[in-house]
């Protein structure tokens, strides 16, 4: 309730809920970078955040991607992240994939008989 709270104050609310969201984001890409895999960086990332409705709703989300649901719709049914977020989280995501399968596919144009 207090997070909730501190989210809706007149003039730090807004303050605060960027504050929040930069150290998830700021957590997240550092995670991925390293190679975590996106489930346990969820779950580090909601732990870190520091406000428990970001934590609350990075369980769900992560829950989401182990049903099966992509990124983007299960941080968009979050009314805590922006969509800039969300896309840009995508982008982040899409382009680890591009640089792992990159050196496969010029193996494969080396490799040819």
């Amino acid at each position: 309730m207090w997070d909730r709270l501190k989210l809706r104050l007149p003039i730090f609310g807004k303050l605060i809920h960027k504050i929040v969201i930069s150290r998830f984001s700021c957590t997240f890409a550092a995670l991925l970078r390293s190679g975590v895999p996106i489930l346990e960086t969820l779950r580090i990332v909601g732990q870190s955040s520091g406000n428990t409705l970001v934590e609350q709703a990075v369980e769900q989300t992560a829950a989401g991607i182990e049903r099966g649901d992509n990124l983007a719709s299960a941080l968009g049914q979050h009314k805590i992240f922006p969509p800039l977020l969300i896309v840009s989280l995508g982008v982040v995501v899409g382009s680890i994939v591009v640089c792992m399968f990159l050196p496969i596919f010029k193996l494969n144009q080396i490799v040819q008989f």
